[in-house]
């Protein structure tokens, strides 16, 4: 009996030593462990991927009414804007997302990420740390960039001025790369080199933006418009390689400009951007139905006309949807396709700020522009 008791002490006392260690976000500076470690192996307030959500809600004092179902994952938000639990079965914590607002109760480097503004910087950051990623995910104009790590369970997202940190499984980063696979965008294994070719394509084009057909000349482009001239620059973010002349003008009756974009001085896409402001949020979207109705009349039904909702808060609320919008949790898309190009009017925000545009892109110099922008993207500096 004596010798039972002391081997499950001695079980007990090793369990104890040789139990996985786990880094809490808000004490250690996880971009400073300078060691490969998994996404399991972090927790946050105590939490951790691969914990029971029985556990977790007992542990954070939630009830099983506080954790929703949106789509088809089970989400129990732990503060605006600020952290997020994700289930699949709502038994088991599949994924932990850190949002742009948590940053204040993050140490060092880890903080200092969120604060990281450029796409190659934000690549450079988080190598430097966690070496390669296993894939970059990146798809237009919604600014989506993607660094997942599969092995690890990590993936580091920007979308605009936001940026968020994903703790999870490799099975999930595995899903999701399959997801990723049948969407439009672009995804790159590791070690891949993204194609230098930049010679233009030859096109007799018939359409364009403004009566300037695609392929124009910037000199052409200041010949025909006739609108006031604001300033010609070089154009950073997600479009960063392209050059643009942007004008004032009157778009659909509100206050606005037009950008004119070229790759290597070639015209490939253009937009019409709302600068109108409102007090009353909901107003943006009486706007964005508005130049709807103008450009169905022109082209025809949209073939896609999407609400999209990240986040369900003010879904039961329709006199809160302009807040919806301004914050991120709203956004609105259609789209059209006529000969030769892809027009897509887009209504979105983040941090209380609202975008409204109608976005005009060649289809025969899509592949083109992309290569112009991929290149530019390769110099960080």
């Amino acid at each position: 009996m004596k010798k039972l008791v002391l081997g499950l002490l001695v079980l007990v006392f090793f369990g104890f030593v040789f139990a996985e260690e786990k880094y809490e976000i808000t004490e250690v500076d996880i971009f400073s462990l300078g060691k490969s470690f998994s996404a399991k192996e972090i927790s946050v307030y105590g939490v951790s991927v691969g914990d029971s959500m029985q556990e977790v809600l007992a542990k954070l004092k939630k009830k099983r009414k506080h954790v929703k179902y949106t789509g088809n994952l089970y989400s129990l938000d732990m503060g605006k804007d600020t952290w997020r639990i994700l289930s699949a079965d709502n038994k088991t914590v599949q994924s932990i997302i850190l949002f742009t607002n948590f940053s204040s109760r993050l140490k060092g480097k880890t903080a200092e990420y969120f604060d990281v503004l450029s796409e190659g910087r934000l690549k450079s950051f988080v190598e430097e740390c966690f070496g390669e990623p296993d894939y970059i995910h990146r798809i237009e104009p919604f600014g989506m960039y993607d660094m997942l790590y599969v092995e690890e369970g990590f993936e580091f997202s920007r979308t605009f001025s936001s940026n968020s940190i994903v703790l999870t499984t490799k099975e999930k980063i595995l899903s999701s790369i399959e997801t990723i696979k049948s969407m439009s965008g672009e995804l790159l294994p590791k070690g891949k080199e993204v194609e230098e070719e930049i010679v233009p394509p030859k096109i007799d084009s018939k359409a364009g933006f403004r009566g300037v057909l695609w392929g124009a000349s910037k000199e052409h482009v200041k010949k025909a418009e006739t609108s006031e001239f604001m300033k010609e620059d070089k154009v950073g973010g997600a479009l960063k390689g392209l050059e643009m002349l942007v004008y004032k003008a009157d778009v659909a009756g509100l206050d606005g400009m037009i950008i004119y974009y070229f790759a290597k001085s070639l015209l490939t896409r253009a937009r019409y951007i709302i600068t109108e402001s409102h007090s009353n949020k909901n107003l943006y979207l009486e706007d964005f139905k508005s130049i709807k109705s103008q450009l169905t009349k022109k082209y025809g039904s949209p073939e896609r006309d999407d609400t999209i909702w990240s986040n369900d808060l003010y879904r039961d609320d329709p006199s809160e949807y302009g807040m919806a919008v301004s914050v991120g949790h709203l956004i609105y898309v259609a789209e059209w396709y006529p000969p030769e190009s892809a027009i897509q009017l887009l209504l979105r925000g983040d941090n209380y700020k609202i975008n409204l545009w109608v976005e005009y892109t060649s289809d025969a110099l899509k592949e083109f522009e992309k290569k112009v922008r991929e290149k530019a993207k390769k110099d960080i500096w």
